[in-house]
Parts: structure tokens; C-alpha cells; sequence
């Protein structure tokens, strides 16, 4: 089932593979209805977003819940979309940044990611731009474009690192390369 998610995961966001949010949604419906925690979690992600079924936060919420309390760290990333933007319960910023901080210690990299934005922007813990550095910097490594294009903006700027215009180069142009808009307008692309 791990590898069947993971398909269904890439199919989702179009990652080595062309976006089919039905596939997806297929995948997942039938990952969680042999209980499957990670389909679980994909539904919930799917009817947050709207993937192949009409958006619904409250849902999505339930959905995400019951995967994140089973362990999924995808279900628990999802679980902190819902808390940060209210979706399916009301917003909550702190609860969204345990459930990203849950998804992170577990590897994955979008709570990892999330976990960055909570720490630069100071939702719903004390703003550090150390930590948000620390953040992107794993996720960037891991290949997170949107990190990367952060780290870009924080060698630029100089933010808790020193100002390094090639340094700000390199990661705009990774972030470009794998289709940014921001970095690519960055690099006059």
C-alpha cells in the first residue's frame, strides 16, 4: 500500500509524472477503504483542494483527523492546512504549526516546508529566522522548490546569513529550473 500512496501522492501534484487529480482520487479512495491511513489522508487533501470531487473543508478536516491520528504524516500536514486557513474548523494557527512540527520530525517535506513559513512569519510561534532558515535549507536540499526559492530570498535580503548574491543565484536558479515563476522572474527569465 506504501508504494500504491505514493503513486497516487504523485499523480496528485504532478510530480515525475502528468497531474491526473482523478487517478489520484481513485487511488486513494481505494487505499482508504482497505484502511489505509495514507489514502485517508489523500482524500483529505483531495476534498480540501478540490481534486476530483467538490471542495469540502468540513471533510477534509474529518478525513485529515482520523489519517493524522493514525500517524500520517501527510494526514498531519493536511490537518495544518486546515488550521491555518480555517478550513473545516476554525483558524488556528498554533494548532496548525503542531501539526506541521508532527509532519516534520516525520520527514516529510511539506510539513517540514510549512514549518519554515511558520517560523519566518511568526504563526502561532515566535518568529525566527533562524529556524525558518534551518527549515528551508532541509527541505531545499530535498529537492522543495518553494524552499528554495526561499533560501534565495534569504541569501539576497541577508536574512540571519550573510548577504551572498551568488549564493541567492544558485538557489533561484534551482527553484527556476524547476518551473518558479517568482525565481524565474527573479532571474529575468
Amino acid at each position: 500500500n506504501g508504494a500504491k500512496a505514493a503513486l497516487a501522492y504523485c499523480y496528485e501534484w504532478g510530480l515525475g509524472v502528468e497531474n491526473d487529480h482523478e487517478l489520484a482520487f481513485k487511488m486513494y479512495t481505494e487505499l482508504h477503504d482497505s484502511g489505509d491511513s495514507e489514502g485517508t489522508a489523500g482524500l483529505a487533501s483531495c476534498y480540501y483542494g478540490g481534486h476530483s470531487v467538490k471542495q469540502n473543508a468540513s471533510q477534509a478536516f474529518r478525513l485529515a483527523s482520523q489519517a493524522a491520528e493514525k500517524g500520517s504524516a501527510y494526514g498531519r500536514v493536511v490537518l495544518g492546512w486546515c488550521f491555518e486557513n480555517g478550513k473545516g474548523v476554525p483558524q488556528d494557527h498554533k494548532q496548525a504549526f503542531i501539526w506541521y512540527q508532527k509532519a516534520a520530525e516525520q520527514g516529510h517535506v511539506s510539513g517540514q516546508w510549512k514549518l519554515g513559513v511558520c517560523y519566518e512569519g511568526g504563526r502561532g510561534v515566535a518568529q525566527d529566522y533562524k529556524q525558518a532558515f534551518m527549515w528551508y535549507q532541509k527541505t531545499a536540499d530535498q529537492g522543495d522548490v518553494d524552499a528554495q526559492y526561499s533560501l534565495g530570498m534569504f541569501y539576497e535580503s541577508g536574512r540571519c546569513v550573510a548577504q551572498d548574491d551568488q549564493e541567492a543565484f544558485v538557489w533561484y536558479q534551482k527553484a527556476a529550473e524547476q518551473g518558479h515563476a517568482d525565481a524565474q522572474y527573479k532571474l529575468g527569465l
